[in-house]
This record gives C-alpha cells, structure tokens and sequence, in this order.
C-alpha cells in the first residue's frame, strides 16, 4: 500500500497535467519566434539497433554552429548502441561521419524489457517518465528533441511538450520514421499524428506521404487535424526508381 501511495502522489499530478496542456493549453496556442542569433541546444533519442544507426546517419547533416550543445538519450540497458556511440567519437570514425561534438549522454531506465511482464512494467514505466522529467524539464532543457522511435522516445516527448508549454525552453520536436518503413507508420509515427505532438515529421518514401494525404482526406470530416509538417528526405540509401 504505501508503494501505491507513493506513486499516487506523482500519477495525480501528471494526469492534471496532461489535460492542462491537451486540453487547455492546445486550445490556446501561441507560435513564438525562434531567435537565430544563438545556437538551439539539441537532443537526440537513440532507440537502439537499427534506430540507433539511423540516428547517427541523420546527425551527419547536423551543423554544429547551429545546434548546440548536443545531448544524447539513451536507455540505461541498451550497452550496444552507448558502445557504439563512444566508439565512433573516441576512435576517431566520427571524421567518417561527421558527427557533431556532444556535451553529455544520459541514461534513463527502459519502460519495459523483452520478456518482462505487463504488471511489472507498470512500475518499471512510471520510473522510466519520472527519470525522463528530471533529464529534460531540468538538465539538457532543449530547444529542439530529435528522435526516430522506438517507445523509449515517448516519455521524452512527453516531458519536451511539457516544457514548451510551460514556457520553459523552445521545445521543438522532430521525428524522423525509420527507412524500413515505405507503407505504413510506425506505431511511434501513428501516435505521435494522432496527438499533432510533434512540428516536424520525417519521412524516406513517396508511399508515406501520399498515405498521410489519403488519410487526411479520410477523416478530415472526423476532426483529423494537419497541423502537422510532413516532409519528405533524402534518404540513407539511393531509391531504385525502377522499382515497380
């Protein structure tokens, strides 16, 4: 019981929240302006695996004059992808890649392990959120949150969306959907267009843009809203334009 009343004290609160910010805040909004006379300070989500990689081919492109410092998130249990990122700054692969110099790597728990049960992961998820909070609400602060999924990013644009509102850093959200995805969304990518949470979506096929065309027009009738950039990239590899 204590336990239950313990997280009680911290469920309440955000649940209040939320609906200030869906419901009050949303109806409300008020576009800044972004000032350009400094650098927006930066972070990124790796997912893991192939998210990971994805992740770090996007930062290539980054300009570090623009976008810093860099902060990076990654689950505290996910030791391939933390291995992969330190490898490529500090044995010097990042000339390879371009990377851009970063100020920190945080760890957060994962929401929920493979294999791990349901009603275990209840718990294991509300430390996950409130870890994320303390991250992005007090330390990085970010102007910009860029991210490629899995669920790991979720908490992350949460706690960002939160920050926006509350006036607290800018807050601007980018996701970009994983290459492998040339037909469909992925369950991050339907999620985060259902609740407009973030101001620019990136996709690598023709075939998403035109599905999020169809279903705008699909439920535009259903309070389907296109807020929403959608935009289409060059992608990590060349697209076979023969391909039927």
């Amino acid at each position: 019981m204590p336990i239950i009343a313990v997280l009680g004290v911290f469920i309440i609160p955000l649940v209040i929240l939320a609906i200030y910010i869906f419901v009050i805040k949303r109806g409300n909004k008020k576009k800044k302006i972004i000032s350009k006379s400094k650098p927006s300070r930066t972070l990124a989500v790796l997912g893991s695996g192939g998210h990971t990689t994805e992740m770090l081919r996007l930062l290539t492109s980054m300009n570090e004059t623009h976008y810093s410092p860099l902060y990076y998130i990654v689950a505290s249990s996910d030791t391939t992808s933390i291995n992969r990122l330190e490898n490529r700054y500090h044995s010097g692969n990042d000339k390879e890649l371009h990377l851009p110099h970063y100020e920190h790597i945080y760890r957060i728990p994962r929401s929920r392990e493979v294999g791990q049960s349901y009603v275990t992961s209840i718990f294991t998820t509300l430390f996950s959120i409130l870890s994320s909070a303390n991250i992005v609400l007090f330390k990085s602060k970010p102007d910009l949150l860029i991210i490629n999924g899995p669920g790991t990013c979720l908490p992350i644009v949460f706690w960002t969306y939160v920050g926006r509102n509350l006036g607290l850093f800018q807050g601007k959200i980018i996701f970009c959907e994983s290459f492998c995805r040339v037909n469909t969304f992925s369950l991050t990518g339907k999620i985060l267009i259902k609740f407009d949470l973030v101001d620019l979506f990136l996709v690598h096929w023709q075939e998403l843009v035109d599905r999020y065309s169809d279903d705008y027009e699909k439920n535009s009738d259903k309070g389907f809203k296109r807020n929403m950039n959608l935009m289409l990239i060059d992608s990590f590899v060349q697209h076979d334009e023969k391909e039927s």
